[in-house]
Parts: C-alpha cells; sequence; structure tokens
C-alpha cells in the first residue's frame, strides 16, 4: 500500500517527459535500502526489519518526490480547486477501470507462475525456471525502460491530435515493439539453453526444449 501514498501528484513528472527525475530518486533509494537491510540483517537476523525497512523506503521515496513535485509546480497544492464536470468524471472512471483490469490481468498473468509450477511439477523446477526468467525479465526491463520512455509523448498524442494520428502512431509503435521482441526471441530460442548449459552452469539445469519454448513466446 505505501507504494502508492503520495503517488498522485508526482506522476506528473511522467506526464511532464521528466520521468528521470523519479527515477533518481528511485535509485538514491535503492542504494540506501540495500545498505540498510544488509546492515539490518547483519546486526538482527530478522526477516521482519527486511521487511519494514523495504516498507520504509518505499513510503520515504513517495515522500520526496511529492514534495519535488509539489516545489516544481506549486499549483498542485492550490486550495481553491474547481469541480471537475461530470462527462470527465466519467471518462476518468471508465480510464480507471481500464487501467485496474489490466493490472489484475497482468498481476495474473505474471506473477502466478512460480505457484502454478510448484502445483503442477513440484517446487524444485522453479529453481530451474528462475534461471531462464533471470536472463529474460533482464533483458524485458531492458526494453521496458526504452518503450516506456515514450509513453509520456503517446499520452499528450492521445489528448491532443485526431483518431487517425492516434492509430498510426499505435500502428507504428506495435510494429517497433514487435521487431524488437521477434528478434531478441529469436536469440533466446537459439542461444538461451546453450548459454545456460554450457556457458553460465550445467546441461543439468536444463529445461525441456518445449517449457524454453514457453517461455519465450510468453516474453514475445
Amino acid at each position: 500500500l505505501t507504494s502508492y501514498v503520495f503517488v498522485y501528484r508526482y506522476t506528473i513528472f511522467y506526464a511532464d517527459q521528466k520521468s528521470y527525475i523519479v527515477n533518481l530518486y528511485r535509485l538514491i533509494f535503492n542504494i540506501l535500502l540495500n545498505v540498510a537491510q544488509i546492515i539490518g540483517l547483519l546486526i538482527t537476523h530478522n526477516y521482519i526489519v527486511y521487511l519494514v525497512l523495504m516498507i520504509a523506503s518505499n513510503l520515504l521515496n513517495n515522500v520526496f518526490c511529492s514534495r519535488r513535485a509539489a516545489k516544481d509546480y506549486p499549483y498542485l497544492i492550490e486550495k481553491q480547486i474547481e469541480p471537475i464536470s461530470s462527462e470527465e468524471k466519467t471518462k476518468l472512471w471508465t480510464d480507471i477501470k481500464s487501467t485496474a483490469l489490466q493490472k489484475v490481468g497482468s498481476m495474473i498473468f505474471y506473477q502466478t507462475d512460480y505457484i502454478m509450477i510448484s502445483i503442477l511439477l513440484g517446487i524444485q523446477y522453479i529453481g530451474y525456471v528462475s534461471n531462464y526468467l533471470l536472463l529474460i525479465n533482464t533483458i524485458n526491463g531492458a526494453i521496458g525502460q526504452v518503450i516506456g520512455s515514450i509513453s509520456a509523448s503517446v499520452g499528450n498524442l492521445n489528448v491532443l491530435e485526431n483518431e487517425e494520428k492516434k492509430i498510426d502512431a499505435f500502428n507504428k509503435i506495435y510494429f517497433i515493439n514487435a521487431w524488437i521482441y521477434g528478434y531478441i526471441g529469436t536469440g533466446f530460442l537459439l542461444l538461451l539453453n546453450k548459454f545456460i548449459g554450457e556457458i553460465w552452469l550445467d546441461p543439468e539445469y536444463l529445461l525441456t526444449t518445449g517449457v524454453m519454448y514457453a517461455l519465450v513466446i510468453k516474453f514475445y
């Protein structure tokens, strides 16, 4: 829950294409968090301390980002605020419901892998799959940083341009995404098992070709 405290204020950095400010704060607090967690575990040997520090880090990060947003955009803290129209409320609730459904769907699709693997195959296979997902998710995260950087521009386009330009921009971005993920996915199909079995680990840690293909298809 602390991940959402004060978020409403500093999301303006994303809308104003200044997400680097939020990323800088996140980087600083992640470094401080890692140091604090190491010290906390060495001193207390208590996992609860580890979790409390994580919650505190999220909260402090949001507070500092929120204060920076209020400083850079002082109109955010003005007291005289006019209520929005009923049409805007309707559109807002529609967007909120769509976003909520997308979040739930993403959670179900991306966060249940290990649960299903442990139920269907056994908990020992989680370690095998983790090796593959570590590589895939690392690459996926790097791509996400690049793709995500244009989200504010897409938002501005959605507000300012007509339907024809929106569809044209969508098709171009969709094509670029398909090309990038297709190219990298092909590389995974050809090299993933070879890297894990011959360079990084041993052949005993390899999954069957069918399972590896399923993970790459999911990535794509």
